[in-house]
């Protein structure tokens, strides 16, 4: 295909080259096509001749380089071939040469005086010279055609192989049970065979080939709504366990409040830090929002609301917990039985607040259980 490419441009740089021949011989013509005045000399006569012979000889000197050009360069000799039209152009290529041989032959004319005959055979030759320009073209154009068909050809060839890829991947999300996601990965695998691909771009029935992988393409988009919609459905679901998982906290959260009151802490004093109001404030938030939570339409909207609401309850747990610890600490140092039983308390509320169920979206996504990830 590269080698193919390179011989087009190679083509088309010649062609631009060949481009002012056309030029050349309508001046030539023009200049044979005016009469003689029946006063005029022998040597304008000559005159007439030696310049319609020379723009004759630029005329060829174009197109003999584009010929030469073309066949000095193997490439694109092979690019021609392949294309079917090697025939056609070493065909005009003959037909230049015997134009040539009329140029040789108008000059030894002029030399020996007959000038009226050597117009002609200059005439003869500039005829020849405009239909080989022409059928130049004709090659040119049809060689770009079938260099165009070539590498949207190639193109549907890799445009099926990714495809295909794609396809492979798609296979590798579904199980068993997915019996009608199965059955269309089989249909779309149908329509991008390779080998029959092939067989009608050889054809020539490209278009044929290009209609079987939009077809494809149109069953894998079907594919991917299916599984994006099996995706948020699951995605739902965690996130509606781990909401459950929310409302145990918070009443771990509540019970975690009432102990810290009979400890003696202000408890409603670091929630108004935090921006609550007090202990009822708190639950009768987060039983809001986790309803306001299990109601959003949107997966998104609802993953968002699982993460802060997490993220918040996960907060105030801590808070509320440095600021026991620490009041059982004061206790400890000052109070009338020193370290003795009090140490033991502070160590077994510790204890009590590691072990609690902690939907934090960080520390679940650690152990593979936040709102969207594999876990409950």
């Amino acid at each position: 295909m590269l080698k193919t490419k390179r011989a087009s441009a190679v083509l088309l740089a010649l062609m631009l080259l060949l481009s002012t021949a056309p030029i050349l011989v309508l001046a030539a013509e023009e200049g044979m096509n005016a009469e003689p005045q029946k006063n005029e000399a022998a040597n304008a006569l000559q005159r007439r001749a030696e310049v319609m012979l020379r723009i004759a000889e630029r005329t060829a000197s174009r197109i003999g380089g584009f010929i030469g050009k073309v066949q000095g360069n193997s490439n694109l000799l092979e690019s021609l071939e392949n294309a079917g039209l090697l025939e056609d152009f070493n065909g005009n290529a003959s037909r230049f040469e015997e134009a040539e041989a009329l140029l040789e032959e108008a000059e030894a004319l002029i030399e020996d005086g007959n000038y009226t005959l050597a117009m002609e055979k200059i005439r003869e030759s500039l005829a020849v010279f405009r239909d080989t320009y022409r059928a130049m073209h004709r090659v040119t154009e049809r060689f770009m055609a079938a260099v165009e068909a070539q590498r949207r050809a190639e193109g549907l060839i890799v445009a099926m192989n990714r495809s295909l890829e794609r396809l492979e991947k798609i296979e590798n999300l579904i199980d068993e049970a997915d019996g009608d996601i199965a059955d269309l990965i089989e249909q779309a695998r149908d329509l991008l065979n390779i080998e029959e691909a092939r067989e009608l771009i050889e054809a020539g029935n490209v278009s044929e080939a290009a209609h079987r992988l939009a077809e494809a393409n149109k069953i894998m988009n079907q594919i991917h709504v299916q599984l994006k919609a099996r995706a948020r459905m699951m995605i739902r679901a965690r996130v509606t366990r781990y909401l459950r998982i929310a409302e145990r906290f918070r009443e771990n959260i509540m019970e975690r409040i009432r102990i810290a009151q009979m400890a003696g802490v202000n408890v409603t004093e670091v929630l108004q830090k935090l921006g609550i109001e007090n202990a009822t404030a708190f639950r009768e938030e987060f039983t809001k929002r986790i309803q306001e939570a299990r109601e959003k339409g949107d997966i998104d909207e609802l993953l968002d609301a699982a993460r802060d609401l997490g993220n918040d309850l996960w907060k105030i747990d801590r808070t509320v917990t440095l600021h026991i610890a620490k009041h059982l600490r004061e206790r400890n140092q000052h109070g009338p039985f020193g370290n003795g039983g009090f140490g033991r308390e502070e160590q077994s509320f510790s204890q009590q607040g590691n072990s609690t169920e902690n939907p934090h979206p960080a520390e679940k996504h650690r152990g593979g259980r936040g709102p969207g990830g594999g876990g409950e």
